[in-house]
């Protein structure tokens, strides 16, 4: 997590109630190519429990420590010494990795 710099950007984005056009039809070879890209991705496997990890967080000469635990599908939990902007960041990156490593199945 060297170079880090700390960008909070929130977008809100309501509901367009928008859908897609009637004349939408389902393509069964571009579905089967999605299925199988899908199975290609490196997912952790359904079996994984998660990690706890010992952690330095480095951004530029300043270093902050501390612990993670990241389980597939829960709250990511990390105890970091720095403010809060920093704890938040480490912790968004954990969840978005937990979130797009944890074990799904295909489901369009």
């Amino acid at each position: 997590m060297q170079g880090r710099t700390p960008t909070f950007r929130r977008a809100e984005v309501s509901s367009t109630g928008a859908r897609p056009p009637d004349d939408v039809q389902d393509d069964p070879v571009a579905r089967q190519l999605l299925q199988e890209v899908h199975a290609r991705l490196y997912k952790w496997p359904a079996t994984f429990a998660g990690y706890r990890a010992v952690m330095t967080v480095q951004e530029e000469e300043r270093r902050w420590y501390g612990e993670a635990t990241v389980r597939p599908r829960q709250a990511v939990v990390v105890q970091l010494d720095s403010d809060e902007s920093v704890r938040a960041w480490v912790q968004e990156s954990l969840s978005t990795q937990a979130m797009h490593l944890a074990d799904t199945e295909y489901g369009m």
